[in-house]
């Protein structure tokens, strides 16, 4: 990869004749404005540093092989190199849209691909996931848009942007990256996100209109439930329709009905979004997610490190770190942030405590055996009004709880979860 960087103003003032521009043959100098980096298939422009362009260089570089693993094709060599620009803010955003003489359509926000031009707009939001997200998003708009002639006519149905959405939603560990995924962490959560925005009384009767289909979110829970959640038929007519050489530009009704039974269609639909929307809210400290990893770190100020359910849970299993030097474990209740009963394990003293007032008064203690593999094995279980706990094969017995939410808990230090389940 390569590195330039030229004064933001110039930059966008040559953005209409940047065929011509040899990457090549800039000098390799950061101006504190504007990075461009040259990679293998785009030319990304960047409000930032040489680090972050680089981080987001290897991001697109790498979507570039799933998206084409995924589609089973990949886009015609063009004359003049695909851009990608990240923009510091909306409103940096808007000016660069102006400035190469973009309207911006009505409605449109967070990320544009102009395929006139070859350039995706996006600009930063609120964090990192959510930035890349909107530039996987674009990507995928482009990538899909140049791959098979069809598409060209496609680009606007309702499946070609379900596609640009679900295959945005990611894990990105810096080398590797996985689409189309869940994520446990709310605040990441495109099926609790969809929910939350009224997604549900549209697959009602599986009888999904172009109207219906106007939301992002049915756009995105139609696709994918039909790649993720949907082993069988559908999947395959979806595929044959969304990724096959000779689409057709079904929409609506017409697609919902070559799936089959609607009120199946829509049950199953339903049932799968709810499973998938059971998710982690974030209180108290700091959170980070990983493919089948959670941190739980604490923040200056707060004592604990809290996690609980969204909505109402009945079984929580995961893998919690064995470590000496730290104290994480679950939360068997949480009513409140003003009262819950979290058991915790460090390094083989578990400690079952009750929280009132951030206040813990303790109820249990018992010495669990070191587990082979470095973690232990916590499984809660609730059953009307009590929850039994399981450690490996050791049973610390059942509590009496009030609330109906459970979660993750870290009292000392940086604690590792693996494999989190919820239902």
């Amino acid at each position: 990869m390569l590195f330039t960087a030229l004064p933001l103003m110039l930059v966008l003032s040559l953005a209409g004749d940047i065929e011509g521009f040899k990457v090549d043959d800039l000098l390799t100098v950061y101006s504190g404005d504007l990075v461009v980096l040259k990679t293998g298939h785009y030319v990304l422009e960047i409000e930032g540093t040489p680090e972050e362009a680089e981080a987001y260089g290897d991001l697109i570089e790498e979507s570039y092989d799933v998206f084409k693993k995924f589609l089973k094709a990949s886009p015609k060599r063009s004359k003049s190199p695909v851009r990608v620009k990240l923009l510091i803010s909306r409103e940096s955003w808007t000016e660069a849209l102006d400035a190469d003489g973009q309207a911006l359509p009505p409605g449109m926000d967070y990320v544009h691909y102009n395929p006139k031009r070859e350039v995706i707009y996006v600009y930063r939001l609120h964090n990192d996931y959510w930035t890349r997200k909107m530039m996987l998003y674009g990507v995928f708009q482009q990538f899909h848009r140049r791959c098979k002639p069809k598409n060209d006519e496609l680009a606007s149905t309702w499946f070609a942007h379900g596609l640009a959405d679900a295959l945005s939603t990611h894990h990105w560990d810096g080398k590797q990256l996985q689409t189309n995924v869940r994520h446990d962490l709310l605040a990441n959560n495109r099926a609790a996100a969809a929910i939350s925005r009224g997604v549900l009384p549209l697959m009602e009767d599986g009888d999904l209109t172009l109207e219906d289909l106007r939301s992002t979110d049915a756009r995105w829970a139609m696709v994918a439930y039909l790649l993720r959640g949907d082993g069988g038929d559908r999947r395959k007519r979806f595929e044959k329709l969304a990724l096959g050489n000779r689409g057709s530009m079904l929409c609506g009704r017409d697609f919902a009905n070559t799936l089959g039974g609607k009120a199946e269609l829509a049950a199953d639909l339903h049932r799968w979004l709810e499973a998938e929307s059971c998710a982690l809210d974030t209180l108290w400290g700091a959170w980070e997610e990983e493919p089948g990893l959670l941190k739980g770190m604490p923040q200056k100020g707060l004592v604990h490190t809290v996690a609980f359910t969204n909505v109402p849970c009945d079984r929580l299993a995961v893998r919690v770190q064995a470590d000496q030097d730290t104290a994480g474990g679950v939360l068997l209740d949480w009513v409140s942030p003003e009262e819950y009963i979290a058991a915790t394990i460090k390094g083989t003293l578990l400690v079952i405590e009750h929280f009132k007032g951030r206040r813990g008064t303790q109820l249990a203690e018992f010495l669990m055996p070191w587990p082979n593999d470095g973690y232990h094995e916590f499984v809660v279980e609730r059953e009307g009004t009590k929850v039994s706990l399981t450690i490996g094969k050791e049973k610390p017995g059942s509590y009496d709880v009030t609330g109906a939410m459970m979660g993750l808990f870290v009292k000392e230090g940086e604690v590792e979860f693996k494999d989190l389940e919820m239902r």
